[in-house]
């Protein structure tokens, strides 16, 4: 009777120990999950803020070349600001430096700015890294920009905006 009881008691201790391993690894990965941010769309505000309000990043790894700010200048003067820049709540820039400095030049007081106020030091710099490496790294297609560029020219546009 003694060997039949043991029989089952194994196996039946097993499984409970199985269930116990995979519920524990279950609650690891929800906790991990639970603390990824994974909201693609999250809260922000739209401000306009004063320029001499802002503080550029203490890390900025991007160089302005005069041309590159000569561009960008000519681009506000002829379409004004269309995308805002992003800062934090204190008003440290996260990315839009030149639109700044080219706002600033063109004599502007105030800018759009997205407030991202739910990332760390750390994550701030990793966007600001990020929203200009991906942009450095996409690809044109040139079969579609070059009859773009060409409707754009014929209509009378100025392509040293692009």
């Amino acid at each position: 009777m003694t060997f039949q009881i043991h029989r089952i008691k194994k196996p039946l201790l097993e499984r409970t120990s199985a269930r116990r391993m995979n519920n524990e690894r279950e609650v690891a990965r929800r906790a991990i999950a639970a603390s990824i941010r994974n909201d693609p769309v999250p809260e922000m505000a739209l401000e306009l803020r004063p320029i001499e309000s802002l503080k550029p990043a203490k890390k900025r790894v991007r160089k302005t070349s005069p041309e590159q700010l000569n561009r960008v200048m000519n681009c506000l003067s002829s379409l004004g600001q269309r995308v805002p820049i992003s800062v934090d709540k204190p008003g440290t820039i996260i990315n839009g430096h030149i639109v700044v400095e080219a706002l600033k030049r063109l004599g502007a007081t105030h800018v759009w700015c997205v407030v991202i106020d739910n990332l760390d030091e750390d994550e701030k710099d990793l966007l600001h890294v990020a929203l200009n490496r991906i942009a450095e790294l996409g690809e044109w297609d040139i079969d579609a920009l070059g009859p773009l560029l060409i409707e754009l020219n014929d209509v009378g546009l100025d392509l040293t905006l692009t």
